[in-house]
Order: C-alpha cells, then structure tokens, then sequence
C-alpha cells in the first residue's frame, strides 16, 4: 500500500540570535488511506511545526513531504493547487482561525471560490450540506463566528477543512482550547467523519488520552525527532523508550503528557548523542555520544540504544497509565 502522506528525513530549522533552531531534525513518518496517525510530545518538541511544515505553511529547510509518493515542494501553479485541495488544515483556536467579520456562510464558500468551483448558488448549497454535516444549526450560515460556542466554532473549523472533500486533515490540538466535555463531542464528530468521508488525519496532541482515544497509531516526538512510533494502545501496554514511559507516568498521576519536572534541553544547543540523555534514568556512555537510529522492535519503532533492557526491565510492572 502507497502512504498518503510520507515524510523523509523532513527537517526544519529557523535562524534566531544566538544560533539555529531545530525544531525539526529529521523526521521519517508515513500515514495510511483512512488512518490517524497521532504526533504527541512537551511543548517546544516539534508538533506544530511539523503540522505547518506538512501542510506547506512552511517550507522544509530539508527533506521532502510526499502526497500519494508525490514530492510536493517542487510543484507549481495547477499541480500545487490540485495538491492543496488534497489536504487541509484544522488550528487549535476555533475562533482565530476564523475571519469574524465573515459570515459562516462565506467562511465555507470560501474554498470554492478560491478555486473556482460551483456558482453562487451551488457553493450556498454546498455550505448548508456542510453545516449539517458537523451537526450545527441550520441558521448558521447568516451567522458570524462570535454568536457561537467554542466548541461550535471548531465545528466550523472541521466544515470547512471538509468543504473541498480532501484526503488528509491535518489537526493542531483541534480540542485543547475546549471543556472536556465538548473535546468529546468533537473527537466523536472527527471520527464520524473519518468514517464516513474515508479521511486521514495527522492528529497533533500534547494530551495523550485524547490521542489515545482517536489515534491509530502514535508518534512520541522529543526534540524535533521522532523516539517512538507504535500501535496507540500497544504504546500505553508497552512502551519501549524511557521518554513515552515518563510521559505517560505524567497521565497516570493526573498531567495530560507533559512530564517535565526538570526543564527541557534547549532546541538552539540540544544534547549530543541521545537527545533524551540528560533526562533519562538509563543512561549510560554511549548515550552521550551516540544518537540512536529509529529502529524496529517488537512490532514498534524506537530510538533508543538499550531499549530492549528497558523492557525487559519493565516487563513485571503494570501499564504506566493503568
């Protein structure tokens, strides 16, 4: 099976005084028709930035971003503006993310005039089917973004990364700025979607039980690197790095996932070898030196140089979120 989306070797860094910022260092991912592949990590580790990177919101600084084995840096007028319909884009602020002087109306009809689809009439009809679809009111077309809740306005959001029907949606911390109930409704009304539309989303969370409830698999991101990569609920049985146990140890004692008690190396001097080293339990001299390869085991992918002692190590304790 053809990815939908691949990254190779996907990097992204930014001059700033006193250096270079590496907020991605390359990173390998790939993500399946109809799947949702959750990225989860502290704050400073990369998600968002690779979120914009992929959605072309910012160009690589190195490696290529793949549609369908497409390389997509390298396209121009019509072939990028096909690409761009294949893949859309759901922001952490529903009401930012929204113009407030626009009517939800011309909110959703917006992409089809941008390329140039369907008359008056035909976009007017196809925002009404939207709305409907993420379960809004059937008067909010006339309505502007302000004369709603949070959570409606995300629904917005969602319409109108659905209007062009695209492939790929790639969500930034789409429920963080939500109640908790309402972060329910919507991960139900996402997964509703998938179902029905066949959608794949790349899924961008610091809060590891709400990716836990909506991803299929998960990558642990530490440093503008991938360090882990498995089976969502196989990586709450069993993970394999020292970074995703402390992580989920953060959600067991009531944290969301962001397990620093102790402060995260910077991004413009991050750590020779193992990125991870100074924080970690295990470490030892190679780990100083050395950085380790993502590399298969026990049906996961993990970046770390000892970590099948680390799991057998941990092969009697109870799950760390159990």
């Amino acid at each position: 099976m053809t990815p939908l989306l691949e990254l190779r070797g996907l990097a992204r860094h930014f001059a700033v005084r006193g250096g270079t910022l590496r907020a991605l260092d390359g990173v390998d991912l790939a993500l399946n028709p109809g799947e949702t592949l959750g990225i989860v990590g502290e704050s400073g580790c990369g998600k968002t930035t690779l979120a914009k990177t992929v959605i072309g919101l910012q160009a690589p600084t190195a490696g290529e971003v793949l549609l369908e084995g497409q390389p997509i840096a390298a396209l121009k007028g019509g072939p990028l503006k096909a690409v761009r319909r294949r893949m859309q884009m759901v922001f952490q602020d529903p009401f930012g993310s929204l113009n407030p002087r626009a009517t939800v109306g011309r909110i959703l009809r917006e992409p089809f005039i941008v390329h140039g689809l369907g008359t008056r009439a035909e976009q007017w009809r196809w925002a009404e089917e939207l709305v409907e679809k993420v379960g809004l009111p059937s008067d909010s077309l006339r309505r502007h973004p302000h004369e709603f809740s949070g959570g409606q306005r995300q629904r917005i959001g969602i319409a109108r990364a659905l209007a062009l029907r695209p492939a790929l949606i790639v969500c930034d911390e789409p429920v963080s700025a939500l109640d908790v109930s309402v972060q329910a409704q919507v991960l139900n009304l996402l997964l509703d979607l998938q179902q029905a539309e066949g959608i794949s989303y790349l899924f961008i969370s610091h809060d590891l039980g709400v990716v836990e409830y909506i991803a299929d698999r998960v990558a642990v991101m530490y440093l503008g690197r991938v360090v882990e990569l498995s089976d969502a609920h196989r990586i709450w049985e069993r993970p394999l790095h020292p970074y995703t146990r402390r992580l989920l140890s953060a959600v067991a004692i009531g944290g969301a996932g962001q397990a620093s008690a102790d402060e995260v190396p910077s991004p413009l001097n991050p750590p020779s070898g193992c990125r991870y080293h100074p924080r970690c339990p295990f470490v030892q001299d190679r780990c100083r030196s050395e950085a380790p390869a993502l590399r298969q085991l026990e049906g996961a992918q993990v970046a770390c140089h000892f970590a099948e002692k680390i799991a057998a190590s941990h092969a009697d304790d109870p799950a760390p979120g159990g």
